[in-house]
């Protein structure tokens, strides 16, 4: 099951509204990589920062027209996405999980949500080895 990434609000003194972005508007890729989750979007807006690009494009389906923005990467996008099942013509099934793009900085807590999650599931081994190391200091000691 793909997913697309809907445009569901874009703030009114953003740089999304100055370009054009709409409500409804469907966000098909970010700095030449395809975007269908907020997760996918974050990574390419994390990784066009990273290379010090000043612009960027973003594709976005309105309708039956495909539309390319140029996107200054310093300044705040300013929307917020949704992500969506794609190919549903009937109904609209909106998974829980909602992202504001506000600026580059989401890359960043994306890694650090990442890096939390990863740490926590590893609260056992950290708990084993400081047992180790308490047993292995009161042996020296």
């Amino acid at each position: 099951m793909s997913k697309k990434l809907v445009i569901e609000t874009v703030k009114d003194q953003g740089q999304a509204a100055e370009l054009g972005f709409k409500k409804g508007d469907i966000l098909k890729s970010y700095n030449g990589m395809p975007v269908e989750t907020n997760r996918d979007l974050s990574v390419s807006v994390g990784k066009a920062k990273s290379q010090g690009k000043e612009k960027v494009t973003a594709t976005i389906v309105r309708g039956d027209e495909i539309l390319d923005f140029e996107i200054t990467t310093s300044s705040p996008l300013d929307l917020t996405c949704n992500e969506e099942v794609a190919n549903s013509a009937k109904a609209k099934v909106i998974i829980p999980q909602e992202v504001v793009v506000t600026d580059i900085s989401m890359s960043f807590m994306s890694m650090v949500f990442f890096m939390v999650k990863w740490s926590l599931a590893s609260i056992p081994a950290v708990a084993i080895l400081m047992f180790i190391y308490a047993v292995l200091i009161k042996f020296i000691f």
